[in-house]
C-alpha cells in the first residue's frame, strides 16, 4: 500500500506541471508592445534620448502651421500608450498631426481647435468618410463647457465612453527642442513627459 501511494503522489505532481512559453506574448491593458520583446522593436525609441534626422512629411503631413510637433513623437506615443482603434484626444489639434498619425497607425482622433480657419483647413486633410468614421474635429475653446458637451457627443457616436489617450499642450513644449535638422529631447524633459502620460494612463477621461 506505501509503494502504490507513493506513485500515485508522483503522478500528482507530474500532472500539476504547468508549462512555460517563452514565445507567449505579454502586453499591457493599453499597449500592443510585446513587453518580452521590447528590445527586438526596431521603430520604437527605448533610450533617453529620442534624435530624429528630420520631421516626416510623408503620409499627409506637411510643415504649413509652425506650431505643429513631429509626427515621429506621435508614433511613439500612440505605440507605446495606445492599441488598435483606440481613441486619441487631442486638445490642441492645430494642423492636425495628432489626427493623421492616428489614421495612419490604425487610431480613431477627437481634436479641439479654437481657431475656425484653421479647423476648417485642417479638416480638408481627410476624407469626408474619415471625418465621419476616424477623425472628429470640434471648433471650441478646449476649456469651455460646450466644448466638454461636443466631445462628449463624438465620443458616443464613436460608440465610446471615453478616450485612452489624452495629448495636451505638453506637446508645444517638445516642439521646442528642435535643433536645426535634428530633433533632440533631453533625458529629463522625455523621464517628465512619460511620468505625465503614465498619470493620464491611470485616469478615467470620462466626460
Amino acid at each position: 500500500m506505501v509503494k502504490s501511494n507513493l506513485k500515485e503522489q508522483k503522478v500528482i505532481k507530474k500532472a500539476d506541471l504547468k508549462v512555460v512559453d517563452n514565445n507567449a506574448v505579454k502586453t499591457t491593458a493599453y499597449s500592443d508592445i510585446n513587453l518580452k520583446k521590447w528590445r527586438e522593436y526596431d521603430h520604437i525609441k527605448t533610450d533617453t534620448l529620442w534624435e530624429f534626422p528630420n520631421r516626416l512629411k510623408e503620409g499627409g503631413h506637411s510643415n504649413e502651421y509652425h506650431g505643429n510637433y513631429i509626427p515621429q513623437i506621435a508614433q511613439q506615443i500612440y505605440e507605446r500608450y495606445t492599441k488598435k482603434n483606440d481613441i486619441v484626444l487631442d486638445l490642441f489639434f492645430g494642423s492636425g498631426t495628432s489626427g493623421i498619425e492616428a489614421i495612419n497607425m490604425g487610431r480613431r482622433c477627437i481634436g479641439v481647435e479654437l481657431k475656425d480657419e484653421l479647423a476648417e483647413s485642417v479638416s480638408e486633410k481627410f476624407t469626408p468618410k474619415q471625418l465621419v468614421t476616424d477623425v472628429n474635429i470640434i471648433c471650441a475653446d478646449s476649456a469651455s463647457e460646450i466644448a466638454k458637451e461636443k466631445i462628449k457627443a463624438r465620443l458616443d457616436i464613436m460608440g465610446a465612453k471615453k478616450a485612452q489617450l489624452l495629448m495636451l499642450r505638453l506637446m508645444m513644449i517638445l516642439s521646442s527642442s528642435l535643433i536645426k535638422k535634428k530633433i533632440y529631447l533631453t533625458a529629463q524633459l522625455q523621464k517628465n513627459f512619460m511620468i505625465c502620460l503614465k498619470k493620464l494612463q491611470k485616469t478615467d477621461m470620462t466626460f
